[in-house]
């Protein structure tokens, strides 16, 4: 079987060996998805069949958790071909805590989620949320569903800081002097974070989606555009990725038509005078 295609933060593959812990250049090094204590974070894949059984395993050694109740309760099966689990509804029966990874059975076929990292605060991490209300994302032999309201969600573990101020000008030159016809100011938010090559993939659909928002130590940010930029590290399995949102906080000055007129002016008035000096 052939790894699910899988757009989520929280990825999944046909077996656990094909996690990002156990590449050859990561060294055994956990890059887990941080994810908010006991609410398994929303995810889809294009992958088809009933929920049988979904079980937490945990990574250091402890009691796997059989979470398939919950799972149940907030998941569907859209067209036939994406399983969806919208992450709305805590394991209030259960505590999770550390490192975990999901052992997804779907119709008799198992699925094996990237390593999460359940956390009880993520109030200083830098929260997106994306989607796409408006359609679905067409890809070969799949898509990415958001009917039954699905939305995506991420933390990261950084935070807002150093935005560039940028302008625009549109002038013409007359006399030696230049007219501005219009002025267009915006800020440029940026931040930075260290992600695996899983969350790269998933964070590329941001860009494409409608709605996206960004918060940040208790500030919201509703983002009109959306980029990303990966340097990879010399291990390789962790890239430092730089990006970069505007939000409409644009300041237009469509200039002035009088600064146009003294220059008029001049030109006419010297004609007339030259013309009646010369009669």
């Amino acid at each position: 079987m052939a790894n699910p295609i899988c757009l989520s933060p929280l990825k999944f593959y046909d077996t656990p060996e094909k996690q990002e812990r156990f590449k050859t250049y990561a060294y055994g090094h956990v890059a887990p998805l941080i994810a908010l204590a006991n609410v398994v974070p929303a995810f889809q894949l294009v992958a088809s069949g009933n929920l049988v059984s979904a079980v937490l395993k945990s990574i250091s050694g402890a009691p796997d958790i059989d979470i398939t109740s919950i799972l149940a309760g907030g998941s569907y099966t859209v067209d036939g071909i994406v399983f969806q689990y919208l992450g709305h509804f805590p394991t209030t029966s259960v505590r999770i805590e550390g490192e975990y990874y999901l052992d997804l059975n779907l119709g008799g076929t198992h699925y094996y989620s990237e390593v999460m990292c359940f956390m009880h605060d993520v109030e200083k991490c830098l929260e997106i949320e994306y989607w796409n209300p408006e359609q679905d994302f067409e890809l070969k032999n799949g898509k990415v569903s958001f009917a039954n309201g699905f939305r995506f969600k991420v933390y990261l573990q950084t935070e807002l800081g150093k935005p560039e101020y940028a302008f625009d000008e549109e002038a013409t030159q007359r006399y030696g002097y230049t007219f501005i016809e219009s002025q267009v100011s915006k800020k440029v938010y940026k931040f930075s974070a260290i992600l695996p090559e899983y969350m790269c993939d998933a964070l590329r659909l941001v860009r494409l989606c409608s709605h996206k928002v960004i918060r940040s130590l208790g500030e919201e940010y509703d983002a009109l555009t959306f980029g990303m930029e990966p340097n990879w590290q010399e291990q390789g399995d962790l890239a430092s990725v730089n990006f970069e949102f505007d939000v409409d906080n644009i300041i237009v000055n469509f200039g002035s038509l009088e600064q146009v007129a003294p220059a008029e002016d001049f030109d006419k008035g010297y004609n007339d005078d030259y013309l009646s000096e010369s009669l």
